[in-house]
């Protein structure tokens, strides 16, 4: 006998004994009763039962939130996705609690990813996942949450950020600076307004977003990603007082790219993947035309139980749109070592090199750097916490001065703290403090940074 026959002959037989005296004692149930029964009955896959509970409901109420929940998701699984997504939208409308917009936002969810909208279902996930009365509840919201991302092929990420600068133009901390000038020669000579460090706030928006071309389950994946940022300032105080002319627009930044992502296995080993992608870009500064730029780069990786290792090269090609002159190629490689330690606390130890050549002796340079990152295994004080140390040294073939090249040493501490007890509708805020320090052979190229930015992450 067949389960919908079954679950038919289940449903006319509890049907028999409620309705006929003598067969059994009716059943008196209050509608929250009934409301749990229907849910429980549809959980335990007794559909015609769930079916029958639940129009008994909207026959008492038409504008009960559980019982339309649990109707929708009946329709849905009878292919009815228009019928579904109507009775889903009706539920979320009729709904005035947490254990009703749950219900609700989840029906609408699974109907949305069934019909194949994933992306609009992840957004309603998120929503169940907010008004979830469990913390068990939440835990089923957020693995559906993964299971639907894992198989959309669209992927939207948003970022948004303020942050509190006290270099934003990446000037000098000095007043002065060393200068060679035709006739008079070596000078010392003040610096101008946009010369110096201006301090403000720096204001980030960026969309990203990620289209999965193709995938083998197991082996590799090519996607096409295409990303947009603006970083736009607003100038302190101070800032306009040291530059009066200057505008917080003059120094705003703007990045759209497109890039193609290959990833895939060495071999058979799962523990050895690498990745290969290829960009296309275009910058703007002081919202002028800046670069047009191509970047390809390869990554290795060879992971291990509880360790892992990583080696990354690039190259990237700016072309100027200024002048043809200030075109840069750059190389770069990058090694990495991460081990987990002791209660899944997370070690980083990285070495990066970087070379640039050009027409533009300013353009071109020689750059290596260590670096060393930390994070916490376990909340601290209710917060995610990680800390990260960076040393670098920049040579310039050509300094200021004729004949003599031009070093420059810089030290960065960053931290970053996301709080998790400010949650909302899966995104935690994050707050982070960097400091960064710039010390060079000439004084015009010392340089200070301290930065506070507020954002955004996802927790799932």
């Amino acid at each position: 006998m067949s389960t919908l026959l079954r679950q038919l002959l289940f449903g006319f037989a509890v049907s028999l004994c409620l309705a006929v005296p003598g067969v059994a004692e009716p059943q008196r149930l209050s509608p929250d009763d009934l409301r749990a029964a229907a849910q429980r009955a549809f959980e335990q896959g007794h559909f015609y039962v769930a079916f029958q509970a639940a129009l008994a409901l909207l026959e008492r109420d038409g504008a009960d939130s559980q019982a339309l929940a649990v109707l929708s998701q009946l329709e849905r699984l009878t292919g009815q996705f228009s019928k579904a997504r109507t009775t889903a939208r009706l539920a979320w409308q009729h709904a005035h609690n947490d254990t009703q917009k749950y219900g609700a936002a989840m029906a609408r969810a699974q109907v949305l990813a069934s019909s194949g909208n994933r992306t609009m279902a992840q957004f309603w996930l998120r929503r169940a996942a907010e008004h979830a009365p469990t913390q068990g509840h939440a835990a089923v919201a957020r693995e559906d949450f993964r299971y639907v991302r894992a198989r959309n092929r669209l992927n939207l990420n948003f970022q948004l950020a303020v942050s509190p600068v006290s270099n934003i133009n990446n000037g000098s901390k000095r007043s002065t600076g060393v200068f060679e000038l035709p006739i008079f020669g070596v000078v010392e000579a003040e610096l101008s307004g946009t010369g110096r460090a201006l301090s403000g706030t720096e204001f980030l928006v960026g969309l990203a977003g990620r289209y999965r071309l193709r995938h083998t389950p197991g082996r590799n994946q090519t996607d096409l990603q295409l990303s947009a940022s603006h970083r736009s300032y607003t100038l302190s105080s101070s800032a306009k007082a040291l530059a009066p002319t200057a505008k917080g627009s003059d120094f705003s930044f703007a990045d759209v790219q497109a890039r193609l992502v290959h990833r895939g296995r060495t071999g058979s080993q799962e523990t050895t993947p690498f990745q290969l992608s290829a960009a296309l870009g275009q910058t703007w500064h002081g919202n002028a035309p800046y670069t047009r730029y191509t970047d390809l780069e390869a990554t290795q990786t060879w992971a291990g139980q509880n360790h892992s290792f990583r080696l990354t090269a690039g190259a990237r090609q700016d072309r100027s749109a200024a002048t043809s002159s200030q075109d840069a190629l750059k190389g770069r490689v990058a090694l990495s070592w991460m081990r987990i330690v002791g209660e899944n606390n997370r070690l980083t130890l990285s070495l990066q090199g970087q070379s640039s050549t050009s027409d533009d002796i300013n353009l071109e340079f020689q750059e290596t750097g260590i670096g060393a990152q930390w994070s916490f295994g376990r909340p601290i004080l209710s917060m995610d916490l990680g800390l990260g140390l960076n040393l670098s040294k920049r040579t310039y073939d050509q300094g200021p001065i004729a004949g003599q090249d031009r070093q420059d040493v810089s030290a960065e501490i960053a931290a970053t703290a996301t709080l998790r007890d400010f949650e909302m509708y899966g995104f935690m805020p994050t707050v982070t403090v960097t400091a960064r320090q710039t010390e060079s052979d000439f004084d015009q190229y010392d340089a200070d940074e301290f930065g506070l930015r507020l954002g955004l992450r996802s927790s799932f």
